[in-house]
């Protein structure tokens, strides 16, 4: 099956994380408990550019109330309202920073007038029941934020609480249950701060079934760690996506929804063929298979973490980059390697290209076997100073010392691209 050819090429040439998560991590533990099935669901998750202040909140309330199949929402930390902002997660790092260094009435004068003043700001404006509720919230995060920063614990604690203040607002907003993924009985680390896949997926599958087709809110990017003085660990940055991915492998494999889909809500129209700020005439793709996706997701293309694809792969489970600035788009749709819809042409030998620095560019093959003859066209129309097929199985080739632009307008010119759609 096409997701086992993907699990199978993980440990050739993805991070160490993503070779945990491809092989051992969900080679067991997303296995099908289906007793019976009942219905369909969507597990969402909102990035955080989509819950970076009221308006965006707003909006996101507005999608999960219209369609009753949505039962599981993950969120991110507020992230940028505009473009001087900072992202709230940026905002806890420094709460940590300060803590460990100053301590006292810097430390919380910073988090009263930053992070606390971000959440009562969503919460006044959109009618949340209960303020005293998020004031005891906050003076906690900020009284175990200091405590852990002063004895020397890792950031994982004041970091995971940008989400976790979020998933509280919004379940209250909502009127949904909230799921407190450090529970112990959720997404859980083991001692040496591996990621525990058999014990999350069996309690994933069992707290989603409790709810009994009660609708939840689910903060993103972390788990629990007893091993750690906070009992809190995290993904790396972006790992609300990851945390998405096993919510929606844990509905697709427990007994109550007979289908799945994970829809993950950003500030694009879906994967591009290439960053459109650096190509102006870059389209999103319609399909890709989960292994595209994982190799352009490698490569460098921001738009999913790349251990966000294995839990959705192994399960089967759809995933779907949707925009919430243009929620009548239908985004792109992540798809087993066999459906149909990941089938391609014999002249589509190219997924996209990322640029992960300002003097590199990285173009994503369909297949390996394409790498050679696409390496030679590019070297022999742009002006490129190097161009190298990379080694090993991954389908990339590494272009140096020409634009982006460049490059794709030449694949673009010879109709090389998979799937583009306006």
């Amino acid at each position: 099956r096409g997701w086992l050819s993907l699990l199978s090429v993980a440990p050739q040439h993805h991070s160490p994380k993503m070779q945990r998560l491809s092989g051992r991590l969900f080679s067991r533990g997303f296995a099908t408990h289906r007793a019976y099935s009942t219905s369909a669901a969507r597990v969402t998750k909102f990035g955080g550019t989509s819950v970076a202040g009221s308006s965006q909140i707003q909006e996101v309330m507005r999608l999960l109330r219209a369609d009753e199949t949505r039962k599981f929402t993950v969120v991110s930390a507020p992230g940028k309202r505009h473009d001087d902002d900072i992202k709230v997660t940026d905002l806890l790092y420094k709460c940590h920073e300060l803590a460990a260094s100053s301590g006292g009435s810097e430390y919380e004068a910073f988090f009263d007038d930053n992070v606390g003043a971000r959440y009562r700001e969503i919460a006044s404006t959109l009618g949340a029941s209960s303020s005293a509720e998020l004031d005891t919230d906050l003076e906690a995060a900020k009284g175990k934020i200091h405590d852990m920063a002063t004895r020397g614990d890792s950031p994982d604690f004041a970091a995971s609480r940008g989400e976790a203040l979020c998933g509280r607002l919004v379940a209250d907003l909502l009127g949904w249950e909230f799921v407190d993924p450090a529970s112990g009985s959720f997404i859980q680390f083991r001692a040496d701060g591996t990621f525990d896949s058999e014990r999350t997926a069996d309690a994933v599958r069992g707290v989603l079934g409790d709810l009994g087709g009660k609708s939840a809110v689910i903060p993103g990017f972390y788990g629990s760690n007893p091993a750690t003085p906070s009992g809190v660990q995290t993904f790396s940055r972006g790992g609300s996506d990851v945390t998405g991915s096993i919510v929606a492998a844990g509905a697709m494999t427990g007994p109550t929804y007979d289908s799945v889909i994970y829809e993950n809500w950003t500030d694009v129209n879906g994967v591009f063929s290439a960053d459109p700020r650096k190509v102006s005439t870059a389209r999103s793709l319609a399909f890709l298979s989960y292994t595209e996706v994982l190799h352009m997701a490698s490569a460098g293309a921001n738009v999913l973490h790349p251990d966000a694809v294995a839990p959705s792969a192994q399960a089967a489970v759809p995933i779907n980059i949707r925009n919430t600035k243009n929620t009548t788009h239908p985004g792109t749709l992540i798809v087993h390697d066999d459906d149909p819809r990941a089938q391609r042409g014999a002249s589509e030998q190219v997924v996209g290209l990322t640029t992960p620095d300002s003097d590199k560019v990285v173009v994503v093959c369909t297949a390996k076997d394409h790498t050679a003859a696409v390496a030679e066209l590019i070297s022999a129309k742009t002006s490129a100073g190097s161009v190298i097929v990379a080694a090993g199985a991954a389908p990339t080739i590494e272009v140096n010392g020409a634009s982006a632009a460049a490059v794709y307008g030449v694949i673009e010119a010879e109709g090389l691209f998979v799937r583009q759609q306006d």
